[in-house]
């Protein structure tokens, strides 16, 4: 045994093998900002850090967990309560330093304007959480996925999930900073049914007073929102208002209800993605999925409008289309680069089918006058009812999909794709693209649900430390 000691000792001083600390619980002493920070100060890789119950007001500090990935765990939310009066009332990775770590079991609330809980990072997890503006009918962002760090290729990728937004919503930005800061993000691959985006799951938001806004999205972010509940508000997307507009969002398995007085359930203005299977109530002023691009009809600096004009666009008709990260264009052909402004981008036109508003078919409305600058079978594809492969989309049966086509419509089959884990072994669904004359290629099965970081499978979770490697036993 004595030998044994002496050869890990050896290897400890002369060749640096170091071996991982066992992940610890830490207590707080209260929910109070002051305990909290003091716990997670404490704390190293892998930790939980217990909060216990109570009422405690933050006022205008920020909690912050940087450079190291752990769990904070409240009570349960209704249960530990945090009230906050500043800017934010948690903050998870800083500027060039993300994180991986997972905020649980509270209820925050913070004042209009402000945001409950921002993050950057990948692997991260917000869950179980009440999220809530101050003021009824007051917006604050609930989560904040605000990226900060140059040359990353997605931006924020988390999970938010079981989290109850009230007036409150998640914001997603790529990279908030000039083009060339950002560009990895828009030469790196779209990525559809892929890991790398925000996810929403298993969540439901309230708004009060037609609030807009329940998810928005910009400068590069990409975000999915899925089997969700959501009431009183729009599921939105930016198109590029300054530098860069959303890239990526896929919306699908969720139930959208109506609540007075906002005028339209879905209000996509930039990026690409899909949007199916969801039932839309009633009662909607504009009862259609909402397309436009802001600066077809506006001068937004620094790149102006998209008029022919701007070098920003793809100015390959006289009104400019396709205008930067506009419906259906979100790919970037090269880096940009401060010699290398304006690449090309790439045509991904959008993809809706199997969505339902007050029980019938939800059909496209482009707004503000955009229509010559965001086209059917062109920038985005809307199923047939009769699909012939000509144009459109379709949906059945893999047997049923028509032999010719025409390139770029879409085709649901829906006795394939197995990606719904509670559904079992029944088939789930995917999507072919024509990409060719004639030619289908399958195109975009959804991400595994329930996401892997709420089973544990997925990045970020605690493991067992491994075994010594390098022993020799003599």
């Amino acid at each position: 045994m004595r030998e044994i000691q002496i050869v890990i000792l050896w290897l400890l001083i002369f060749t640096g093998v170091t071996f991982p600390a066992y992940a610890a619980t830490r207590n707080s002493a209260t929910c109070s900002a002051a305990n909290v920070q003091s716990a997670i100060n404490a704390s190293v890789n892998g930790d939980v850090v217990l909060v216990p119950s109570g009422n405690c007001n933050w006022g205008t500090a920020t909690v912050s967990i940087i450079g190291k990935n752990i769990t904070v765990q409240g009570a349960g939310p209704g249960v530990t309560n945090i009230t906050g009066t500043g800017s934010m009332a948690w903050r998870i990775g800083s500027e060039g330093n993300g994180n991986s770590s997972r905020i649980t079991g509270f209820t925050v609330t913070v004042p209009a304007g402000s945001a409950a809980i921002v993050v950057d990072g990948d692997g991260w997890r917000i869950d179980h959480m009440n999220l809530r503006s101050a003021t009824s009918g007051a917006l604050v962002d609930g989560v904040w996925a605000y990226g900060l760090r140059v040359d990353v290729p997605y931006g924020p990728t988390g999970l938010i999930d079981h989290v109850a937004f009230v007036d409150a919503r998640p914001l997603i930005f790529g990279f908030p900073d000039v083009a060339q800061n950002s560009g990895t993000l828009w030469v790196s691959p779209l990525g559809l049914g892929d890991a790398n985006a925000v996810y929403v799951e298993d969540s439901t938001w309230v708004f009060n007073g037609g609030q807009p806004n329940l998810v928005d999205c910009n400068y590069g972010g990409r975000w999915v929102i899925r089997f969700s509940t959501t009431q009183g508000s729009s599921i939105d997307s930016h198109s590029n208002q300054g530098w860069r507009g959303c890239r990526r969002w896929e919306v699908y398995n969720n139930t959208i209800k109506f609540g007075q007085p906002y005028f339209t359930p879905f209000f996509i203005r930039g990026g690409t993605g899909t949007i199916f299977n969801n039932t839309i109530g009633s009662g909607w002023g504009e009862p259609y999925i909402s397309l436009d691009n802001v600066r077809s009809i506006e001068s937004r600096a620094p790149l102006g409008q998209c008029n022919g004009s701007a070098p920003a666009d793809g100015n390959r008709l006289s009104n400019g289309w396709p205008c930067r990260d506009q419906i259906g264009w979100a790919t970037d052909s090269s880096q940009w680069t401060p010699s290398n402004m304006y690449p090309a981008q790439v045509s991904t036109p959008a993809y809706f089918w199997s969505n339902t508003i007050g029980g019938s078919a939800a059909p496209v409305q482009i707004r503000n006058g955009t229509s010559a600058w965001i086209q059917p079978n062109r920038d985005y594809y809307l199923q047939n009812a009769s699909f012939t492969g000509a144009s459109g989309m379709g949906v059945g049966t893999i047997a049923s999909r028509p032999a010719t086509c025409t390139t770029g419509v879409g085709y649901w089959a829906t006795n394939e794709g197995e990606w719904n884990d509670t559904n079992g072994a029944t088939a789930d669904g995917r999507l072919y693209k024509c990409t060719a004359t004639n030619t289908w290629t399958l195109y975009y099965t959804p991400f595994t649900y329930p996401h892997p970081l709420q089973t544990g499978s997925g990045s970020g979770t605690v493991t067992s430390p491994p075994a010594p490697q390098n022993l020799t036993v003599q």
